[in-house]
């Protein structure tokens, strides 16, 4: 269990690399930031939802037969004991040490919000709440809610910086702060996890930006940008006036609009995608083909088919042993498993009598320790043959 969800983070990181590569390469300096925003946040649903999509491939296997014979591949003996380290289990134990730290940063960071929320003065006014701090704090938003300080500026510039805290509550850009924290907080592991929520937090910034700004405000925006970037730093999982990227920030706001055409680089994601779900989320179906020349007739009545994978539980061979009983057939079996389950060895043994006819046969499976290939039986007791 440890393992498969291992191999599925390591997926979902697959995945949200190849949006994150998309997103840097060729959009980040598209001026599309509502797009942006779809295109980052689909990302994030993409990549734990495509790891679960598997495409089946189906391969056509020949039955074994078997006329009481006895087919040993390989000798059954005990299984061999299990490694002296258990790197899943190694690996599993670290990804949930860390998974508490930052789970725990994060609830931390939550009470230190509700901690500046309390120790301020508060009014609302349409329908937003507006938090007024002590001097030397960075002006922020935290969905509906505004924390500012109105000492050190004047009124425009207030004005200014209040506008754009507004346009961060009215889009609801906290929900997609706090899920792209989520996600790095669950794929701490994965560098591009944090990088990810660092494109999305300033993507917000630009949208923002551009909801609060006009051209004829524009110089004395840029210059409260520059001002607020002396003030100490805002609380973390909210949106602030101020960021690390105020340089670009400047630039976008100075930048034309991308042409629509442009907008043709999102389809880009598409052949990405495809490359990785037919290289990494293929399911082996194997299907049996009867051989030409045993002749086998399915819906006869007297021919029977077995099937057996490595995934085949104990519980489904006694279900096929009841059944077989149930057709006459004496069907009996062991199945030696790893630690995952998988069945790495098998014999099984089955006998039959038919209008006087006897029929019996064994056969063993092994594969080096590895789980076992399918593994397909056609019995034809009208024939006498297995």
């Amino acid at each position: 269990m440890g393992e498969l969800f291992l191999i599925y983070m390591a997926k979902v990181s697959g995945v949200l690399l190849l949006f994150y590569g998309i997103y840097q390469v060729f959009l980040n300096r598209e001026t599309f930031y509502k797009h942006n925003r779809q295109f980052l946040i689909g990302g994030i649903f993409g990549s734990f939802v495509l790891p679960l999509i598997q495409i089946p491939r189906y391969i056509e296997i020949s039955p074994i037969a078997f006329n009481a014979v006895s087919i040993n591949t390989a000798p059954l003996g005990e299984s061999t004991a299990a490694a002296f380290l258990d790197v899943p289990q190694i690996l599993m134990l670290v990804y949930l040490i860390g998974l508490t730290y930052f789970l725990g940063q994060f609830f931390g960071q939550l009470i230190n919000l509700f901690s500046e929320y309390a120790s301020g003065k508060i009014s609302r006014e349409n329908g937003l709440t507006y938090v007024q701090l002590a001097q030397g704090k960075k002006p922020f938003s935290f969905f509906n809610t505004i924390f500012f300080t109105p000492n050190g500026y004047t009124s425009q510039e207030l004005n200014t910086i209040l506008l754009h805290e507004e346009a961060h509550c009215r889009q609801w850009h906290s929900l997609d702060v706090i899920l792209g924290r989520i996600v790095a907080i669950f794929l701490w592991f994965n560098p591009i996890s944090w990088l990810y929520q660092r494109s999305i937090s300033q993507n917000l910034e630009f949208m923002a930006d551009e909801a609060a700004s006009s051209e004829d405000a524009l110089k004395t925006y840029q210059y409260t940008l520059l001002k607020v970037s002396g003030v100490p730093v805002a609380p973390a999982l909210t949106n602030t006036f101020y960021n690390s990227l105020i340089k670009k920030r400047i630039v976008m706001l100075q930048q034309s609009k991308s042409q629509k055409r442009n907008m043709l680089k999102y389809a880009l994601i598409l052949p990405a995608l495809a490359f990785f779900m037919f290289s990494f989320n293929t399911k082996e179906i194997y299907i049996t083909k009867p051989d030409a020349n045993q002749e086998v007739q399915i819906s006869d009545g007297k021919s029977i088919e077995i099937t057996i994978d490595s995934k085949t539980t104990n519980a489904e061979l006694e279900e096929i042993k009841k059944d077989l009983a149930e057709k006459g057939v004496d069907f009996s079996y062991t199945a030696v498993r790893n630690e995952d389950g998988e069945i790495i060895d098998l014999e099984l043994q089955v006998s039959a009598d038919e209008e006087g006819k006897s029929i019996s046969g064994s056969s063993s499976f092994s594969n080096d320790g590895k789980p076992i290939d399918p593994v397909t039986m056609m019995i034809d007791k009208d024939k006498a043959t297995m």
